[in-house]
């Protein structure tokens, strides 16, 4: 699994795993089979309420068509990454997230501009389920999947030989794909015992990502180790920067009380 050190928005450096391509291609081939079940399990209601025994809705459907299947097909990775951290179902399974190039939380912005230059998943539903059709009804159909073919070979492309595996939605978005999983759950190292009733002085310390967190837990622990309080310094200053926070709190004591808001909030 390849690694990329990235610098975080508040200037310290953290390694990623980058997502391999199997597991990319595991995780895509999951979410389009959610999709598929999906479209099917739907489609048999929507003909079970209008007495139809077709799979394949007819014209007097459409609008319940259009509001349970093609809406929530075509908004599938848009609605579960910004809902549940990056993470599609598929990406959930295989332990991979969607993050931004530094680290973090992308924006909603982000999330739209990889979701819009999408076709892999909605192209291999469209000539499963309706290619048959759409070559007999659609003069135009042979020109849109043709389209949607060559972004399809242009993200396998660059997925195998750009650096950070990036589609083109992810460089246009300034994203990428990441593996959770190292040796353990991510998550777990950067797990911190918090007291019962504890108050969240600095809730800015949302803004944060995993990996933000998992960097600053292993500088609290050198600075510990070295008594090394000039690091201590500079990384509170750095911090505080990014996450316009004015406190007099010692900077050791600041840094921890950061790592404790963040397993607090974050657990519940």
């Amino acid at each position: 699994m390849s690694v990329i050190k990235v610098v975080t928005n508040f200037n310290i450096d953290i390694e990623m795993p980058v997502a391999p391509f199997h597991k990319r291609l595991v995780a895509w081939i999951i979410d389009v089979v959610v999709l598929l079940l999906y479209i099917f399990f739907t489609s048999k209601f929507i003909s079970y309420l209008s007495g139809s025994t077709s799979f394949l809705p007819g014209e007097g459907e459409n609008v319940m068509v259009v509001v349970f299947i093609i809406i929530p097909v075509f908004t599938y990775h848009l609605i579960s990454e910004v809902l549940t951290n990056g993470r599609s179902i598929g990406k959930r399974i295989m332990n991979l997230r969607v993050v931004t190039e530094t680290g973090s939380r992308p924006s909603l912005s982000q999330f739209l501009i990889r979701w819009f230059i999408r076709t892999s998943d909605y192209m291999a539903v469209v000539i499963i389920l309706y290619a048959p059709t759409a070559i007999r009804h659609d003069p135009l159909f042979f020109w849109k999947m043709s389209a949607a073919f060559i972004l399809l070979v242009v993200d396998l492309v660059l997925v195998n030989t750009t650096i950070k595996n990036q589609r083109l939605g992810d460089i246009l978005a300034h994203t990428m794909l990441i593996s959770t999983q190292q040796t353990g759950a991510f998550e777990d190292t950067i797990y911190l015992e918090v007291q019962e009733g504890h108050v969240p002085l600095f809730p800015e310390v949302m803004k944060m990502s995993d990996y933000n967190m998992n960097s600053l837990k292993e500088i609290i622990s050198a600075i510990k180790k070295q008594n090394d309080y000039e690091l201590a310094e500079r990384t509170a200053e750095k911090i505080k920067n990014y996450l316009q926070i004015t406190t007099a709190m010692p900077a050791t004591e600041f840094l921890e009380r950061l790592l404790q808001d963040y397993n607090y909030i974050s657990s519940n």
